[in-house]
């Protein structure tokens, strides 16, 4: 019994997501930066509804909001105005991903064609976190994938 325990906490051990402050995203963001994620996006959620994701052309960053949930929907519209409000090109398309709600369509996603390098990400993160999903700087997110 003991050995499977050892395994079983192992494996848990290795499953739990990584958690950070918004204060810490810069890390997270240089390591997909530097392609050290095993991924070619990186995402940060504190409750599910307000997962962003992140993604790198050419060195700089650009931010993605996929509505995966029915309480994600009216999201959607609040990016995009933040979007046009602060002069970023932003557009709608879909992974193919189907929706965990009642739909015959994929799920969206939001694209903010930010273009910013590291710094600049994190402050736009931050803003879109506080004014978008009302998080605050103490608020912890899980690292996905």
């Amino acid at each position: 019994m003991g050995i499977l325990s050892n395994i079983f906490g192992m494996l848990s051990r290795r499953f739990v997501a990584k958690q950070i402050k918004i204060s810490q995203l810069s890390e997270q963001l240089e390591l997909l930066r530097k392609g050290k994620t095993g991924f070619d996006f990186l995402g940060i959620h504190s409750s599910g509804v307000d997962c962003i994701y992140f993604a790198v052309t050419n060195e700089k960053f650009n931010i993605e909001f996929e509505a995966m949930a029915e309480d994600q929907i009216p999201f959607i519209e609040k990016l995009k105005e933040y979007a046009r409000s602060k002069g970023f090109s932003c557009s709608v398309t879909t992974y193919g991903n189907k929706p965990h709600y009642n739909s015959s369509k994929e799920a969206p996603v939001v694209q903010i064609a930010t273009k910013t390098n590291l710094a600049e990400t994190v402050r736009i993160a931050n803003e879109i976190q506080k004014a978008i999903f009302g998080n605050n700087d103490e608020t912890v997110y899980e690292v996905v994938p």
